[in-house]
C-alpha cells in the first residue's frame, strides 16, 4: 500500500468503513520504512486504527528460519541479509553469486528514489566494509544531513555511535553497482581522510589503499596493519594485508622485504598453506644470505626446515636445520641456537625417533632456559612429553600440560595449538577417553576463536580417531567432513597400534586402524 495512488486509497477508505457490516476480510501490506510523515497512506492507517483492525508486524527471518528454507550456512546468510525475507530467498536461489542481480536491482531502485546528495553519500559509505563512526562519516561526507532520508527509509541505521547499511547485502549491492573509476575515486577519498586521522584504523586504511591502487600507502602501512591483524588473531585479514604488500615487495629494502616474507610465511603456515609458506620462506632465506645477518638467517632456516617437512621434503628439512645449527653457532646468538635445538626435537619426534628426542631433550631445554625463551621451552616440553608417552611413560602428560600452560600464558597461539594437538594425541595413545574428549573440545574452541586452520584440522582428525576407537563410524566421518579438506602431510601417517585392551565402547574383537603421528 505504500505505492497506492489517491484513487486506490479513497476506495479502500470507503471499503474499510463498512467492514463491520459485512462478512469480509481485507489484508493490506505496506513497507513502514516507505511511509514518511505526510504520506497519503497515513490517513488510511489512522482510520484503520479506529476500526476493528489488527496490525501485525512481520519479524525478520531467524537463522532457524533460514535453515528451514535450505540455507546451508544460515548464520552467514543472516549476517549478510539481516533476515530480510526477500534478500534471503534471493541469496538462497543464487548461492554462487556474491550479490544476486535481483538484489542489486531492488536496492538500486530504492537508491534512485533519493535525492542526488543522498545517493552520493550512500555510494561513499558503500565502499567502507564496516560500521562507520559518526566522526569518520562527517569527515567523509562533510556532514550527516544527506543521510537523514536514507535513515528514515530504512536504508541505513545508527547503532552505538556508528552508521551502517541496515543490510550488509545492500551495501555490497551499491558497491558492486559502481563503475570502477567511481569506486577508485571513493576509496581514494577514504584514504585521504583516514591518513590524516590521529587514531588511524590501519586495517581499514590498507583496505581502501588496495582498492584505490595507492601503492605508497600499501607499502607504508600494510606491514603494520598485517601485524596488528595477526596479533588480534584475525589471520585471514593478516594474510590479505601481507599479500597486498608482497605483490609490490620489490619496492622495499632487502631487510624489510625479508621480514615481511618471514611474517607472511608464518601466516600461510597457520592457514594450512604449507607449500606456499615454504616458497615464501625460501625467498626470505635468500635475502638473509645476501644481508649477512647470521642470527636472522638461522631463524629463517629453521622456518624453512619446518615448512619443508610439512611438504614431505624430509631430507631438505634436515639439511636446512643442519645449516641453521652451523650458522647459529657462527653468530654466537644464544637464542638462535636454542631455536635450532627446540626444532630438532620436533623433527626427531615427527621422524619416529622418540628415543632420540629424550636423548637430545636435556640440552635443548637447557638452551631454552639459558636464552630466557619461555616459548622455546614450551616447544621442548611439548615434544619431550610426547616422546615420553610414546615410550610408555604417562608422566609425559605433565610436560605436555606445562607446555600448554606456558604457550597460553605467553599468548603464543601456534605453540598452544601444537601443545593441544600433541596432548590430545597422547591421551588417545593412553586411551584416556574422557580427558581426550574434554581436551579436544577445549582445543577446537581455542583454534576457532583464533582462526588456527591448521591446528583445527589436526584436532578434528584426533576427534575422529577417538570416535573410531569407540566404533562410532558415522560420527567419525561427520567430524572429518567439517575438518579442512586436505591432510596435513607432515602430521599424518601411521605410527603405532592403540594400546591394549581395546577401549570400552569399541566393537568386541574389532581391529582398529593405526593412528596418525604426533602433530607438528
Amino acid at each position: 500500500m505504500h505505492w497506492a495512488d489517491d484513487a486506490t486509497l479513497d476506495a479502500l477508505r470507503q471499503l474499510t468503513r463498512r467492514l463491520d457490516r459485512v462478512h469480509a476480510l481485507v489484508v493490506l501490506t505496506c513497507r513502514p520504512d516507505d511511509v514518511a510523515p505526510g504520506h497519503p497512506l497515513q490517513a488510511l492507517l489512522g482510520d484503520l486504527a479506529r476500526a476493528a483492525a489488527a496490525r501485525i508486524p512481520l519479524p525478520r527471518l531467524t537463522s532457524a528460519g533460514i535453515a528451514a528454507l535450505g540455507g546451508a550456512d544460515a548464520e552467514a546468510v543472516l549476517a549478510t541479509t539481516g533476515g530480510n525475507p526477500f534478500f534471503v530467498t534471493e541469496v538462497l536461489a543464487a548461492p554462487d553469486a556474491e550479490v544476486p542481480a535481483t538484489v542489486v536491482d531492488a536496492v538500486l531502485a530504492r537508491l534512485h528514489q533519493l535525492d542526488p546528495a543522498a545517493q552520493r553519500a550512500l555510494e561513499q559509505l558503500a565502499v567502507v566494509p564496516t560500521h562507520v563512526g559518526l566522526e569518520l562519516a562527517v569527515a567523509l561526507l562533510g556532514g550527516l544531513d544527506a543521510l537523514a532520508e536514507p535513515e528514515r527509509r530504512g536504508i541505513v541505521t545508527v547503532v552505538d555511535g556508528a552508521i551502517a547499511f541496515r543490510h550488509e547485502l545492500a551495501r555490497r549491492a551499491v558497491e558492486h553497482s559502481l563503475p570502477l573509476i567511481r569506486r577508485i575515486e571513493l576509496n581514494r577519498a577514504a584514504v585521504a581522510v583516514l591518513r590524516d586521522r590521529d587514531d588511524t584504523d590501519l586495517p581499514l586504511l590498507v583496505h581502501h589503499a588496495v582498492q584505490a591502487g595507492d601503492l605508497d600507502t600499501i607499502l607504508a602501512s600494510g606491514p603494520a596493519a598485517a601485524r596488528e591483524a595477526a596479533a588480534a588473531s584475525a589471520h585471514r585479514q593478516a594474510l590479505a594485508h601481507y599479500a597486498a604488500v608482497v605483490r609490490h615487495a620489490q619496492r622495499l629494502g632487502a631487510a624489510e622485504r625479508a621480514t615481511v616474507f618471514e611474517e607472511y610465511a608464518a601466516e600461510l603456515y597457520i592457514a594450512h598453506r604449507f607449500a606456499d609458506s615454504a616458497r615464501v620462506t625460501a625467498e626470505a632465506v635468500a635475502l638473509r644470505r645476501e644481508l649477512g645477518d647470521d642470527a636472522a638467517l638461522a631463524r629463517s632456516l629453521v622456518a624453512l626446515s619446518r615448512n619443508r617437512w610439512m611438504t614431505r621434503q624430509q631430507e631438505s628439512a634436515w639439511a636446512a636445520l643442519d645449516e641453521a645449527e652451523t650458522v647459529a653457532a657462527r653468530s654466537g646468538d644464544v637464542a638462535s641456537s636454542a631455536l635450532v635445538g627446540a626444532h630438532r626435537l620436533t623433527l626427531l619426534l615427527l621422524g619416529d625417533s622418540a628415543a632420540a628426542v629424550l636423548e637430545a631433550a636435556p640440552e635443548a631445554i637447557a638452551g631454552a632456559r639459558e636464552a630466557c625463551r619461555p616459548d622455546l621451552l614450551a616447544i621442548c616440553l611439548n615434544y619431550t612429553g610426547s616422546a615420553q608417552v610414546l615410550r610408555g611413560d604417562e608422566s609425559g602428560l605433565t610436560a605436555l600440560r606445562e607446555s600448554l600452560a606456558i604457550a597460553v600464558d605467553r599468548g603464543a597461539e601456534d605453540l598452544a595449538g601444537r601443545a593441544y594437538n600433541n596432548l590430545a594425541y597422547s591421551l588417545w595413545i593412553l586411551t584416556r577417553m574422557d580427558e581426550l574428549d574434554a581436551t579436544v573440545e577445549e582445543a577446537l574452541a581455542y583454534s576457532a576463536v583464533r582462526d588456527l586452520a591448521s591446528h583445527a584440522f589436526n584436532q578434528r582428525c584426533t576427534q575422529a580417531e577417538a570416535l573410531l576407537l569407540r566404533g562410532r563410524y558415522d560420527e567419525a566421518a561427520a567430524a572429518l567432513r567439517v575438518a579442512r579438506p586436505g591432510a596435513s602431510p607432515g602430521c599424518r601417517g601411521a605410527r603405532c597400534r592403540p594400546p591394549e585392551p581395546t577401549p570400552a565402547g569399541s566393537p568386541s574383537g574389532s581391529s582398529t586402524s593405526s593412528p596418525s603421528s604426533p602433530r607438528g
